[in-house]
């Protein structure tokens, strides 16, 4: 038998309005029993199965699953929000020559480069980011995706390549503009 999820008269819902959109929830088909029990020490209860657990802590947010998916969520929800008007919006992608782990040395190397853009690029107003660093352990290290917002400018938005080279000297720049939504928000979130 499949479980409904249609909203009834008496169901309390949750509402999220993001950009344009509205998303409801149907609170009342959450589970609403426990379904973990903590023990003493560093143990808990699986109710449903009756295991007991030993508790492991993460040591970088990567490594949690759940802490992923809903980090996820919130970037998903932050795109759409901003995204309104696409002519408004590049897509930028910035590589290292050479192997960098640093983790601390690519979050100081964008804040550079946005500052760069912010002084030296402004003839469609002012520029908001959200941005993501991407791992590949077997290639070049970390690099960075961006979604760069210009929401003042007034006509489609272009950055010659050159304004974009001289922002990131570090490597190889690459800059496009989004065809759809989805695609936007596809470009940052897996």
């Amino acid at each position: 038998m499949q479980k409904s999820n249609l909203i009834k008269d008496n169901h309390l819902v949750k509402v999220k309005a993001i950009g344009n959109d509205l998303e409801l929830y149907n609170i009342n088909t959450c589970n609403h029993r426990p379904t973990i029990k903590k023990l003493q020490g560093k143990k808990h209860i699986n109710l449903r199965t009756g295991e007991i657990v030993e508790e492991t802590h993460s040591l970088t947010r990567g490594e949690n699953v759940r802490n992923l998916y809903e980090s996820n969520l919130r970037l998903y929800d932050l795109i759409k929000a901003n995204t309104i008007e696409l002519w408004k919006i590049l897509f930028v992608t910035l590589t290292y020559k050479e192997k960098i782990l640093d983790i601390k040395k690519v979050k100081e190397d964008f804040k550079v480069f946005i500052k760069y853009l912010r002084n030296n690029f402004t003839q469609f107003g002012s520029i908001e980011y959200i941005n993501t660093i991407e791992y590949f352990s077997d290639k070049s290290g970390f690099h960075i995706h961006a979604i760069l917002f210009f929401n003042e400018s007034k006509q489609k938005v272009f950055m010659p390549h050159e304004i974009l080279a001289n922002a990131w000297k570090r490597g190889f720049a690459d800059i496009g503009q989004p065809i759809n939504e989805r695609e936007i928000r596809m470009y940052l979130t897996p």
